[in-house]
């Protein structure tokens, strides 16, 4: 699976930062990162929030593993095909 997304490592600096790499100053990828994590939400929420997308690469690349290495017949196997398939909207 080729990563469609932005390179990583991306990492949670704060409650309402997130960053990867790309240029943090441009004004269209600083809009996009404050809808992901912000919303008005309690700071312990966005907080989270914010920790589980600088974890998506990882996890999308164990899922992608996972559906690699387990028979296609397999409960694993369905649940990680799944789970890519929600993450890059079929795209993988």
């Amino acid at each position: 699976m080729k990563p469609r997304h932005s390179p990583g490592p991306w990492t949670a600096e704060g409650p309402d930062e997130i960053f990867g790499d790309y240029n943090i100053h441009e004004p269209l990828t600083r809009a996009a990162i404050g809808a992901v994590v912000s919303n008005l939400r309690p700071p312990e929420e966005v907080a989270a929030n914010a920790r589980l997308a600088a974890a998506s690469p990882e996890m999308l690349a164990a899922l992608d593993w996972i559906a690699r290495h387990t028979p296609d017949d397999s409960v694993h196997h369905a649940v990680a095909k799944a789970a890519i398939l929600k993450a890059t909207g079929g795209l993988s």
